[in-house]
């Protein structure tokens, strides 16, 4: 079923707490374009919706707010997800950090979930395309000796 965004816009004005919709049983969407693009205003943990027969994720959360820990949670529940192969999954403007905390408090490199969905799932990212200082929580990267650490790109080093 396509969700089309003008219908998508009337339920978010409708409902404030339109994470709760794919909970709706026999709802199986398939095209999730564009569907937070823009949105300003939304920044929800989506990692408990079945995305598995999604074949479009153009745009889904370019230009969002979503911010890294949302995101990296969406990207680690995608990677570990049966998804469709070889799809586009818009984030423009979407950052990342280097690191992703788990729910069980173990951290892996957002690196190495991105890198699962590009090779593993054939998956094109448009998002930043880098990772990016952590996001509203003071955390610094360091180094192995303890010290912070940026290669000439200014990427963080480990």
């Amino acid at each position: 079923m396509d969700l089309p965004k003008k219908k998508f816009e009337q339920i978010m004005k409708i409902s404030s707490k339109a994470h709760s919709l794919i909970g709706c049983r026999g709802v199986t969407v398939t095209n999730m374009a564009l569907m937070f693009a823009q949105a300003s205003a939304y920044n929800q943990d989506l990692t408990a919706w079945d995305v598995n027969n999604v074949t479009n994720f153009t745009g889904f959360i370019d230009d969002s707010a979503m911010d890294q820990a949302h995101y990296h949670a969406l990207l680690y529940r995608l990677s570990q997800s049966n998804v469709q192969m070889n799809l586009t999954f818009g984030a423009n403007n979407v950052t990342y950090g280097c690191i992703t905390t788990l729910d069980d408090g173990s951290t892996v490199a957002t690196e190495q979930i991105r890198s699962d969905l590009i090779i593993n799932k054939q998956w094109e990212l448009n998002d930043l395309d880098r990772c990016a200082p952590a996001d509203a929580t003071g955390l610094r990267l360091l180094n192995p000796t303890g010290e912070e650490g940026r290669t000439s790109d200014n990427t963080p080093t480990f």
